[in-house]
């Protein structure tokens, strides 16, 4: 008796990887991440009909680089928790990846990235089993 071969589907293995790589990089940055001051240059109301706010911010890696960074929070009902231009806020970053950055504290940080990371897994195991 021949058994049929199951089909590897290449579309969730990448979306698999991809998450993976994502969820993994973001809850290291925040977990190990080195912490810098950045200041606040932008916050602005980027989709009022879910209270959503873009706050971009601007700091220096120990190497000197100048970087840029943003982060959107959603279902911001009270504005005076959003920083102001001109403030100070803690970013973590990773010196051998220090485009990505992360506000400490961000929503982004621990269970969605966590989340992510799993989801991928998941999606790998889905993709590489087949049906």
């Amino acid at each position: 008796m021949v058994r049929p071969r199951r089909r590897r589907h290449l579309g969730w293995i990448l979306l698999g990887i991809l998450l993976l790589a994502i969820g993994g990089v973001t809850l290291l940055v925040s977990i190990a991440g080195e912490q810098v001051m950045a200041e606040v240059t932008a916050v602005g109301l980027s989709n009022p009909s879910e209270h959503e706010y873009k706050i971009e911010y601007r700091f220096v890696t120990r190497d000197g680089k100048v970087l840029v960074g943003t982060e959107t929070r959603s279902n911001v009902l009270d504005i005076t928790r959003l920083p102001d231009v001109g403030d100070t806020i803690t970013v973590r970053y990773l010196p051998f990846l220090p485009f990505f950055s992360l506000p400490a504290g961000s929503q982004m940080g621990g269970v969605v990235a966590l989340g992510l990371a799993l989801l991928g897994v998941v999606l790998l195991v889905v993709g590489v089993r087949g049906r």
